[in-house]
């Protein structure tokens, strides 16, 4: 009898599969955001190594000229 009392009582299935879905979600935006900058990381490691030379040799230039 109490089965019957408690599943009375639960809320409507697409409210209950909205409910997963949303949680679902939530966990897996930061774990895909975390993956995009490491895998983001990799990619362009290059362009960000030449990136940073450029900007130290700019800067130490800057510093000659004055």
């Amino acid at each position: 009898m109490k089965q019957k009392h408690r599943n009375a009582q639960r809320p409507p299935l697409s409210r209950r599969v909205g409910r997963v879905f949303v949680l679902s979600l939530m966990l897996s935006i930061p774990t895909l955001l975390i993956n995009l900058l490491i895998q983001g990381g990799k990619e362009f490691r290059s362009e960000i190594e030449t990136c940073r030379k450029y900007r130290k040799i700019t800067q130490n230039m800057k510093r000659e000229d004055r």
